[in-house]
């Protein structure tokens, strides 16, 4: 017999057990289905697999394209227990924040709640620093109320770690999941799971409201294994409500053609402040320093010296991993105070969500880091500098997510972004061009 901790981990899960922790109830399929004669699909990923490609020197067949999550072969079997939404109905509200929502994110609050309990899919285009996890707030808590499941999801694993203590903030009497590829918490089951959408690939019809912060973001962006892994997640009547500050003109249209879907824009950050407009400078030296061939001293120095003496935090990006310890070594160099601390972080640094810890506690004055700090994290008073903007890393997307870490905070709504190239480029056009854009509307919202 298994106990109901045990059972519940089958809840809207495809789970791969071991002999004796089978509960009685389980539905079950093969881990790899023959589909054809030498055409094999995974019934996890829903990825067609070659047998050419993915045979084991044992014969069986094995997917590659999500073996991170566990290996799977044709020799596995997948077990599961449709979705029973096993959850106390609350006696009292949940929510519990007490912070207040302007005018406009009232009202886009408003929408998106009536698009949830409609069970219509909702699209918010909010510039960063628009505040879009706060007027989440009332969809979640009715949601929450009306005993719904509910995933939470990201691309990154910094932005989940951002969103999981405020909702637990928020929400204190919800029980919520974290789970990440860093994740140390063992899978529960909870009424609210905060994940990477690259989770989503273990759960089956198990979501009545699916809400993706940063849809535009990398790895999810065009990615069709994710896109399919949020479809399987969600239950066939359930609601898939997307968040971003740069959503892709395909997204858009896609809404605005389909009566069933809802869009709404919110131009204007919640302290009513414009977003912060790059300063584009062409400096010559730049590249041979991203190379180490030069020590020579230059001009984007003294902007970070000024940084420094006023006690800002700062950001310095750079296009590849190979450039960090360069510029962080170059930097250092040239401070005229020894004693102000920086380090480098990457999507593959082993201490990454560490470093962006102490970032914040102004353990550290700066980071050379790469686009992985483009989006969802938030710090005070934060000043950036774009090394090699002309790079073709630096898209127009994610020169304005970026620009995006600055001015996020009401108590210092405005700072600089600096951005250093060589040319200017299609994309730093664009960028500028569409925050210029969204500036113009939000101040025709505040004069009206």
């Amino acid at each position: 017999m298994c106990g109901e901790q045990v059972i519940s981990n089958f809840y809207g899960r495809a789970v791969k057990a071991g002999p004796g922790v089978i509960p009685e109830k389980c539905q079950k399929q093969p881990a790899i289905v023959r589909l054809g004669k030498r055409k094999w699909r995974c019934a996890r990923c829903q990825s067609w697999l070659s047998e050419k490609e993915n045979k084991l020197p044992s014969g069986e067949i094995y997917c590659s394209n999500c073996i991170t999550l566990g290996r799977l072969t044709s020799a596995d079997t997948l077990y599961t227990i449709p979705e029973p939404n096993h959850f106390a109905q609350p006696t009292q509200p949940v929510l519990a924040w007490t912070g207040q929502l302007s005018n406009l994110q009232q009202k886009c609050s408003s929408q998106m709640l009536k698009a949830v309990q409609a069970q219509h899919d909702f699209l918010l285009w909010a510039v960063t620093g628009a505040g879009k996890t706060e007027i989440t707030f009332a969809s979640l808590a009715w949601a929450i109320e009306s005993q719904w499941r509910i995933a939470f999801v990201t691309p990154r694993i910094d932005v989940c770690n951002e969103l999981y203590p405020r909702l637990q903030q928020a929400f204190p009497t919800v029980s919520i999941l974290l789970q990440h590829g860093q994740a140390q918490i063992p899978y529960q089951y909870r009424q609210l799971t905060v994940c990477t959408v690259q989770q989503l690939l273990h759960f089956v019809k198990a979501f009545d409201l699916i809400i993706i912060d940063e849809v535009d973001a990398y790895p999810f962006v065009n990615n069709r294994l994710l896109h399919q892994a949020v479809r399987r997640a969600r239950k066939a009547t359930g609601v898939t409500c997307q968040l971003t500050a740069t959503p892709p003109a395909k997204l858009v249209r896609a809404f605005r053609r389909d009566a069933s879907k809802e869009l709404t824009i919110l131009p204007l950050r919640f302290h009513q402040q414009p977003l912060p407009q790059l300063t584009i400078k062409v400096c010559s030296t730049t590249p041979a320093i991203l190379a180490g061939q030069t020590q020579r001293y230059v001009w984007w120095m003294n902007t970070i010296a000024r940084w420094v003496q006023a006690g800002y935090p700062f950001l310095v990006f750079v296009a590849v991993v190979e450039q960090l310890e360069m510029i962080y070594r170059y930097i250092k160099h040239h401070l005229t105070t020894s004693s102000i601390r920086g380090t480098t972080v990457h999507a593959g640094d082993p201490f990454r969500v560490q470093k962006v810890a102490a970032f914040r506690n102004r353990e550290y004055t700066f980071l050379v880091t790469t686009t992985i700090l483009e989006r969802g994290v938030t710090f005070s008073n934060l000043q950036v500098l774009i090394l090699a903007a002309d790079a073709r890393h630096f898209t127009a997307t994610t020169l304005i997510q970026i620009a995006g870490r600055v001015g996020r905070k009401s108590a210092a709504p405005t700072g600089e972004v600096l951005a250093v190239c060589q040319q200017y480029t299609w994309a730093l056009k664009r960028a500028r061009r569409e925050i210029a854009f969204l500036n113009r509307q939000g101040k025709n919202l505040v004069t009206k």
